[in-house]
């Protein structure tokens, strides 16, 4: 996540979701630089694990009493792994908030940035 905010007041103007970022998003600017400044949030992976769905796959095909095809399927069972991701960024309450706003971007402007300490803060 790119958040960008007013130097002078850490109004948040603009962001830039997702949780990894290239060179095109590096490039990215909201507003003029000399007023504006942005907090960049990578997130990291706190490793994998292996977890079992089951899952529909098709078999076949049979003829139902209209004459169409319909699918014959299955379940299966199968293995897959998945990752977990936290944000890179200092302090167990700025994780937690920075977390909460990735699930609901439209709350990151109850937020403001200190532009002292660089952390989110409440209005």
């Amino acid at each position: 996540m790119i958040i960008f905010y007013q130097k002078s007041d850490g109004k948040i103007v603009g962001t830039i979701d997702g949780r990894v970022h290239g060179q095109e998003h590096a490039n990215m600017w909201i507003g003029d630089r000399d007023k504006i400044d942005r907090l960049v949030i990578q997130w990291i992976s706190k490793g994998q694990k292996e977890i079992e769905i089951e899952r529909e796959i098709e078999i076949g095909k049979e003829i139902d009493e209209n004459g169409f095809f319909k699918p014959i399927t299955e379940k299966v069972k199968e293995k897959i792994k998945t990752a977990e991701f936290e944000p890179n960024i200092n302090g167990k309450d700025q994780k937690e908030i920075i977390i909460a706003i990735d699930k609901n971007p439209i709350s990151i402007y109850d937020y403001r940035i200190d532009t002292n300490s660089l952390k989110l803060v409440k209005k």
